[in-house]
């Protein structure tokens, strides 16, 4: 996994944590093969859902990720707020989730 990649998953960790799965939904797309993320994901104990890049379920514009990491915020309207390439610290995720309510 990327490095920015490495340094953010346990902001996700943490935000999954804080906050109720009918408030914030974490959805991370990996360019690694679906096995391969299964390994990971357990390994580091994700707690928030992790696809392979290019599985066809997933809709535009996430599917069409071409940098890693792309967060996308989203209100509960299914609205993106906010799309950031690049690491967003735990602290700037905080911000802008608590900015949405």
């Amino acid at each position: 996994w990327c490095p920015a990649c490495n340094v953010e998953i346990p902001h996700l960790i943490e935000l999954r944590k804080q906050f109720d799965e009918n408030d914030l939904a974490i959805l991370a797309v990996s360019n690694e093969t679906a096995e391969h993320l299964k390994q990971f994901v357990a390994a580091k104990g994700i707690n928030y859902s992790v696809v392979p890049l290019g599985d066809s379920s997933l809709p535009e514009p996430y599917a069409d990720v071409r940098s890693i990491p792309t967060s996308f915020f989203i209100d509960k309207q299914g609205n993106i707020k906010l799309a950031a390439v690049g690491l967003v610290s735990l602290e700037d995720s905080r911000a802008i989730l608590k900015s949405e309510r």
